[in-house]
C-alpha cells in the first residue's frame, strides 16, 4: 500500500498477524463511546505494535482525522516502534508514522502515529495543555514507573474532564494495572498469550558488589554462565546486565556477542532486533526488559542487578546505584525467553537471594531527585500524582530551583503550590535537566552561545569522561539543537569540534556550583565538594592528576559518594564564578585557642592564616567548644563536678535553688580557666554559703569522723564503716531526703546499704553480725549496736 492511501483500518490484520495482543482488536475497534483503557499483557504480545493504529483506525472517519501519540520510555524505542510499524504498513517512518526524541525527528504533516520520548510529551503538555491535534494517547510501560511517565500520566489525567473526546490507553506488561483503571476511571482489557514452560535455575555467584561496583568475579561468572547456557540451547540467549560499562566487561569474554543499550546506533538495533539464521548471544540493559522485543530468545542469564538513580538528600546529591532488580523486573526478564516456546532462565544469584528481592518495581519519584520534575509540576499546576514524592525530596527541589530562580518557592509549611517563573518556563522549554538548561543561557552571556551549546551537548550526553569517543555526528547535531534554544543562529558551532576544556569547565561549573571539589591531600582520591560532602574517585579513573573538579555526576556506592564523571577545572575559574569568603575561625584545641584568618569557597578551604587570638576568639571558641562537646571540652575538676552535684540536688528538692545546667555556653566562656568559682559566681555567692549549711560537702558521723556525701545519685549515698555508726538510731536526712547509708566491713568493702537505719539495726544487722564476727573477730560487734560506742578502732586499741 502506499503512504498516500493508507488505511490502518484495513492494515490492521496485516499488522496483528500472529500478535497476541491482536486479540483485542475486535473489542476495542466496536466500542462506541471514548476509549478510556488500561491494556495488560506481557512483553513481547505485540501491544506497542498493535494498539496505535488501532485507535488511528477509530479515528479514521473523525474529524480532523487520526493523530496518536505514543510515549516511550527510551529514544531507542521510540525509533523502533515506529520502524517496525512502517515495515509491517510498507510506508517510510515519517509519513504516516514517525517519530520525535531528544534530538531527532522524523514526522510529516500527514503523520498520524507519533512515537515519543515521554520527555516530548510533557514539554509538548506545557506548550500545548490541551492537544487539540491529538486524537488518542498512548502511554506506554506505565509499569516502568519513571518520574515523566508519572508526570505525564497525572497531566493527561487532568486533560480528559476538557477532551470528552480523548481516547486515553496506558499499556502495562504486569499484573499491577488495578492502580491504573482506578487513576484513570478506565476500563481493563488483559491480551491473553500461551503460556509457555519456563525453566528457572539459580546460578549461586561469587560477591556482586563491593566498593568499587559490580565485581570483575561476578562478571567472569556472567560470562562463564552465559557460554554454559548458550551451549545447551538452540535459541538466541539474552542476558541482562546493570549497565554499558558491565556489558563491555562480558563482552571482552564473549566477543561474537552483540550489544542492545539505551545509546545503541540504528545499525546495532537493527542487527539484534532482525531474525538470524544462527544462534546469538545478545548483552542488553533493562532497555529489552519490555520495551524492546528481541526475536528468537530462547534462553535468559540474568545478572539480577539494575542500575537506578538514588537521591542522598542528606548530601543533597543524586547518584546512580547498583541494585538488585526486583522480582517484577526479573519476571519479566525471564518471560522473553518463553515467548515462542519453551524457555530457560539462568538467574545469578541464590534463591534465598531471589526470594529476598522486593516484589514490585519502585516508583522512580520515591528515590530519585526531583528537580526537572518539581519544575514541570510548577509549569503544569496543581495536580494528583500516582504517587506522592517524598516532602524531603520535594524540599530539596524546590530550594535548587529556587536558586536558579525558576520558580517563586512557597513558605516552607505553607504547602503552597510553588510558583514558576518566566526564566523557569524557559529553563522547562530545554529538553535537558534545569541545572544544564540555567548553564547553557548563563554560559552564553558569559561566553558565547556556540561555545555554551556545545560544551552543554558534551555535558549532556553520556560521554562525558576524558578518553571517550563522542560520535561525531552526534555532537554538533545535539549543539546545533542547543544553540537553537538560546536564540542565537546556529551557524557559529562548528560541527567537529569539542569545547576547550577550560570553557567546558566553566559552563560545567555554572550548571553545578555545588558539585565543585578540591582534592583533600596531593595523593589522596578523596575530594571535598563546595556542599560539604566528601566524594572519592574510583581507583581505575582516567581522569587526569588535577587538584579541582566539578563533578557532573556523582554516584553513590554502598552509601558513599563515587565521582562517575568529572571534569578539569582550575582555581582560578572557581574564583571568578564562585564568591569567596573570608572569615576569622578560632577553635579551641587543648585548653587553648587557635585563630587562623580564612578563605573558603562553601565548604572548601582555599586560604588561611595562622593569627594572634582576642579575648574575644578565646570567648567565641570556648563557648562554641562547650557547645559542641559540653562543659568536658574544659576538663573540669573533680570539684565542680561534686560542687555542680550538690546544686543539681538543691534544685530538686529545695524551693527556689537555680539548676546548674540552665547556663548557656556563652555564660561559661569567661570562666574556662576556673569552672569552679565560675559557678558559684553564676549561682550567687549567698547561694554557696546556704549551700554549705543545707546541701552539706560532708557528713559527720557517731565516731566523729567526717565523710564526703556523694551528690551524684539520687538520694545521695554516704559510705562509712558498720562499726563508725554504733548509737545511730535516726537516719541522716538531706532536705528532708533520707541518706542512702552505704555500710562497710573493716576493710572497706560493702555490707549492706539502707535508708532505715532502726530497721537495719532490729532485722538486718544480727544476720550481718554473724556473718561477720568471725572474719573481723578484731573489730567490734556489740549484741545491741544502738547503744555501743562508734568506732574506728579494733577491740585492743579501743580497750586501752
Amino acid at each position: 500500500m502506499t503512504s498516500s492511501s493508507l488505511s490502518f483500518h484495513d492494515a490492521l490484520p496485516q499488522i496483528g498477524h500472529g500478535l497476541p495482543a491482536a486479540s483485542l482488536v475486535e473489542e476495542l475497534l466496536g466500542l462506541p463511546h471514548r476509549l478510556r483503557a488500561v491494556v495488560e499483557s506481557p512483553p513481547g504480545t505485540g501491544k506497542t505494535t498493535i494498539i496505535p493504529p488501532l485507535l488511528a483506525a477509530r479515528a479514521e472517519h473523525r474529524e480532523p482525522g487520526p493523530k496518536v501519540v505514543v510515549t516511550q520510555p527510551r529514544r531507542v524505542a521510540a525509533r523502533a516502534a515506529a520502524r517496525r510499524l512502517a515495515q509491517l504498513t510498507r510506508t517510510s517512518v515519517g509519513d504516516h508514522i514517525g517519530y520525535t526524541v531528544r534530538g531527532d525527528a522524523k514526522v510529516s504533516a500527514q503523520t498520524q502515529i507519533e512515537f515519543v520520548t515521554v520527555g516530548v510529551l510533557l514539554r509538548r503538555l506545557l506548550r500545548d495543555p490541551d492537544l487539540d491535534d491529538v486524537s488518542a494517547v498512548v502511554i506506554d510501560e506505565i509499569h516502568e514507573r519513571s518520574v515523566e511517565t508519572d508526570l505525564t500520566a497525572a497531566f493527561i489525567r487532568d486533560l480528559l474532564p476538557r477532551r470528552d473526546d480523548l481516547e486515553l490507553v496506558a499499556m502495562s506488561a504486569t499484573a499491577q494495572s488495578q492502580q491504573w483503571v482506578n487513576y484513570f476511571d478506565a476500563a481493563l482489557f488483559t491480551a491473553h498469550t500461551e503460556i509457555y514452560a519456563l525453566t528457572e535455575e539459580f546460578s549461586q555467584p561469587p560477591t556482586a558488589l563491593d566498593d568499587r561496583g559490580v565485581t570483575p568475579d561476578f562478571l567472569a561468572h556472567v560470562a562463564k554462565t552465559t557460554a554454559q547456557t548458550s551451549a545447551r540451547t538452540e535459541g538466541d540467549v539474552l542476558v541482562f546486565l546493570p549497565g554499558v560499562a558491565e556489558i563491555r566487561a562480558v563482552q571482552r569474554q564473549l566477543p561474537e556477542a552483540l550489544v542492545l543499550t539505551g545509546s545503541s546506533t540504528v545499525e546495532e538495533q537493527d542487527q539484534v532486533l532482525s531474525r538470524a539464521n544462527h544462534q546469538r548471544i545478545i548483552l542488553a540493559t533493562n532497555v529489552a526488559e519490555s520495551s524492546l522485543t528481541v526475536p528468537g530468545v530462547r534462553a535468559v542469564v540474568d545478572s539480577g542487578l539494575e542500575r537506578t538513580q538514588r537521591l542522598d538528600t542528606m548530601r543533597a546529591m543524586t547518584g546512580l546505584v547498583t541494585v538488585g532488580a526486583s522480582k517484577a523486573s526479573m519476571r519479566q526478564r525471564a518471560g522473553r525467553a518463553a515467548r515462542l516456546g519453551p524457555g530457560l532462565v539462568v538467574r545469578c544469584v541464590t534463591e534465598r537471594e531471589y526470594a529476598a528481592r522486593p516484589s514490585d518495581i519502585t516508583p522512580e519519584i520515591l528515590t530519585s531527585d526531583l528537580t526537572s520534575a518539581v519544575l514541570f509540576l510548577a509549569c503544569w499546576g496543581p495536580t494528583r500524582l500516582p504517587t506522592c514524592p517524598p516532602q524531603r525530596a520535594y524540599r530539596a527541589a524546590v530550594e535548587v530551583l529556587g536558586a536558579l530562580e525558576a520558580i517563586e518557592p512557597p513558605d516552607k509549611d505553607s504547602g503552597a503550590w510553588p510558583v514558576v517563573t518566566d526564566l523557569g518556563r524557559r529553563l522547562a522549554s530545554v529538553p535537558t535537566e534545569p541545572r544544564l538548561a540555567r548553564a547553557l543561557l548563563d554560559g552564553s552571556e558569559l561566553l558565547d552561545p556556540a561555545t555554551a551549546a556545545t560544551a552543554v551537548a558534551l555535558l549532556d550526553s553520556d560521554q562525558r569522561a576524558p578518553g571517550v569517543n563522542v560520535r561525531a555526528r552526534e555532537l554538533p547535531r545535539e549543539a546545533h539543537r542547543f544553540l537553537g534554544l538560546t536564540g542565537a543562529t546556529p551557524s557559529g558551532i562548528a560541527p567537529a569540534e569539542k569545547p576547550r576544556e577550560q570553557d567546558l569547565a566553566t559552563v560545567a561549573a555554572l550548571a553545578y556550583p555545588d558539585r565543585i571539589a578540591r582534592r583533600r591531600d596531593r595523593n589522596s582520591r578523596e575530594f571535598l565538594l563546595v556542599s560539604g560532602t566528601a566524594a572519592e574517585l574510583p581507583r581505575d579513573s582516567r581522569l587526569p592528576q588535577t587538584d579541582w573538579l566539578v563533578c557532573t555526576e556523582v554516584g553513590l556506592l554502598r552509601g558513599k559518594p563515587i565521582i562517575r564523571a568529572a571534569v578539569p577545572v582550575d582555581q582560578d575559574t572557581v574564583e571568578l564564578l564562585l564568591p569567596v569568603t573570608q572569615e576569622r575561625v578560632a577553635e579551641w584545641s587543648g585548653q587553648k585557642v587557635n585563630v587562623r584568618e580564612v578563605s573558603r569557597i562553601g565548604a572548601i578551604i582555599v586560604n588561611q592564616t595562622p593569627v594572634a587570638a582576642t579575648s574575644d576568639d578565646t570567648l567565641q571558641a570556648t563557648a562554641r567548644a562547650i557547645r559542641v562537646q559540653g562543659l568536658e571540652a574544659l576538663n573540669p575538676s573533680q570539684q565542680f563536678w561534686q560542687y555542680w552535684d550538690r546544686l543539681r540536688f538543691a534544685h530538686h528538692h529545695l524551693p527556689d535553688w537555680p539548676d546548674p545546667q540552665r547556663f548557656t555556653p556563652e555564660q561559661w566562656a569567661p570562666f574556662a580557666q576556673d569552672l569552679l568559682s565560675g559557678l558559684k559566681t553564676l549561682v550567687g555567692w549567698d547561694k554557696d554559703a546556704e549551700l554549705q549549711t543545707r546541701v552539706p560537702e560532708r557528713l559527720t558521723v557517731p565516731s566523729g569522723s567526717s565523710y564526703r556525701v556523694d551528690y551524684s545519685q539520687d538520694p545521695p549515698v554516704l559510705a562509712v564503716k558498720l562499726q563508725e555508726m554504733f548509737g545511730a538510731v535516726e537516719t541522716p536526712t538531706i532536705a528532708d531526703v533520707p541518706v542512702s547509708i552505704h555500710l562497710l566491713s573493716p576493710a572497706g568493702r560493702p555490707l549492706a546499704i539502707t535508708q532505715d537505719l532502726p530497721f537495719f539495726w532490729s532485722e538486718v544487722y544480727p544476720q550481718v553480725r554473724a556473718e561477720n564476727r568471725g572474719r573481723y573477730a578484731k573489730h567490734p560487734w556489740p549484741e545491741d549496736p544502738t547503744t555501743a560506742t562508734a568506732t574506728r578502732l579494733t577491740n585492743k586499741r579501743l580497750h586501752r
